[in-house]
C-alpha cells in the first residue's frame, strides 16, 4: 500500500480577488510583509494538500498519457489553488455568496453580496483559526 501526497484545489473568484489585493498592498521590500507573503502562499500550498491511499504499487506511466490529459491534470495540479469552475461559482452566486461581473463576455464572480475584509478569512498566519 503506498500513499501519495498531491496538491490541487479551487478558490472562488471573490475570495483570490481578496487574497491577491491583500498581497499587492504588502511592501515586497519588507522583511515582515515577506514573512506576510510567504505564509500567505504556505496556507493556500498547505490547504491545497491532499493524501491519497492506493493499495497497490502505483506508477503511472505519464509517456502513455494523452498530451491533453496531461495538460488538464498540469492545470489542475500545480500547487496553488486554481479558479473554481463556473458550475461551483454559479452555485455561490445561488446562495447569495457573490454575483457575475457585469462584463457580458467573461464569467468572473469577484463581486461579494457581503464585503469581506483580508483579516476575516477564517486563517491566520499559516494555521487555519476556528471560525465561530
Amino acid at each position: 500500500m503506498k500513499y501519495e501526497n498531491y496538491k490541487a484545489g479551487y478558490i472562488c473568484d471573490a475570495i483570490g480577488r481578496i487574497v491577491r489585493t491583500h498581497q499587492q498592498e504588502l511592501n515586497k521590500s519588507s522583511h515582515q510583509d515577506q514573512i506576510k507573503l510567504a505564509q500567505i502562499n504556505g496556507l493556500l500550498r498547505h490547504a491545497s494538500s491532499f493524501d491519497v491511499h492506493f493499495p497497490y504499487l502505483h506508477r503511472p506511466d505519464f509517456d502513455l498519457t494523452h498530451p491533453i490529459l496531461a495538460t488538464i491534470n498540469n492545470i489542475i495540479t500545480r500547487g496553488l489553488p486554481t479558479r473554481a469552475p463556473l458550475i461551483l461559482e454559479q452555485e455561490f452566486q445561488k446562495l447569495e455568496f457573490c454575483k457575475r461581473d457585469d462584463k457580458a463576455y467573461e464569467y468572473n464572480f469577484t463581486n461579494l453580496k457581503n464585503a469581506i475584509e483580508y483579516q476575516s478569512i477564517p486563517f491566520e498566519g499559516n494555521r487555519f483559526r476556528a471560525a465561530v
